[in-house]
């Protein structure tokens, strides 16, 4: 796999997470009794990606393992990040 399909692979995966996020957010409605679940819910996104990013090493694709590990440090940041703009502008 060469460079430029992994940044695209990377960035359609990034998008997809913000995506994804934005819905959890308008569908489940969090209220301030969530704050605390916020570190469980960080942690599990962060063991998720690590863990489908060893899959994907054990089964030899170096390329989209990396890709998914470098994911995990990222993915609990947009999460975080959608949490405040959340509680900031759009709680009701």
């Amino acid at each position: 796999m060469d460079f430029k399909k992994i940044k695209y692979l990377f960035i359609f995966i990034c998008v997809l997470q913000i995506i994804g996020f934005g819905i959890w957010f308008f569908v489940k409605r969090p209220v301030k009794d969530y704050l605390l679940n916020t570190l469980a819910i960080s942690l599990f996104i962060l063991g998720f990606n690590l863990l489908v990013g060893l899959v994907f090493y054990i089964l030899k694709k170096r390329e989209i393992s990396m890709l998914f590990f470098g994911n995990s440090i990222l993915s609990p940041l947009i999460f975080v990040a959608w949490w405040i703009i959340w509680f900031l502008y759009y709680q009701p």
